[in-house]
Formats: structure tokens, sequence, C-alpha cells
């Protein structure tokens, strides 16, 4: 499945900032950051880091959770079926266009 999770965690976008539960989904797979208590604020770059640990740092192939902030937050790769994103969605104007 690491070849569908990857593209689903790559949907977040670098240099935008995230502060509450968002996933972002690719074919059946779905890429979920959340945290208890209070959010913090991470952008998409570091959030991408996060989640390529699940492959690098911790060897899984396919779904699994990176937690950091001493277990207070994570981010997940999971299957899913009839995935849709959810949370903040990470939309930047550019040339007062809106875009996604």
């Amino acid at each position: 499945m690491h070849k569908i999770c990857r593209p689903a965690f790559q949907r977040y976008t670098d240099e935008h900032t995230y502060q509450a539960y968002t996933s972002r989904t690719f074919d059946h797979c779905t890429a979920i950051f959340r945290c208890t208590g209070d959010y913090p604020a991470m952008t998409g770059k570091q959030l991408k880091d996060l989640f390529e640990q699940i492959y690098t740092g911790q060897g899984c192939e396919g779904c699994g959770s990176h937690g950091f902030y001493s277990g207070k937050c994570e981010v997940t790769l999971n299957y899913c079926s009839h995935c849709v994103d959810s949370g903040d969605p990470g939309i930047v104007l550019i040339d007062e266009k809106l875009v996604e």
C-alpha cells in the first residue's frame, strides 16, 4: 500500500500551516494529522517529514502511525473506503485566485 499512501500525504501543502485535525486522501489511503488538547501549528512540509518516518524510521510498508510531542500528536496512514479530505483545506491565494 505504500505506493498509494505516499501520494496521500504529499497532498499537504508545504508552506501552509495546519493547526487542527486534518486528513488528505488518495485512492484508498488517508493521511491523518491529529493531536489531543491544543493543536500545534505545523507546516505541510513538517507533516510530510513526519509521515515519511512511518516508512523510513519504523520500517512500515503500508499503514502505520508516528507519534510525537510526547505522544500527544500523531500522523497516521490508513486504508479507507469512500475517503474524502477533511479539516483544514490548505487553501492559498495565488494572484487573487483561489487554489487548493
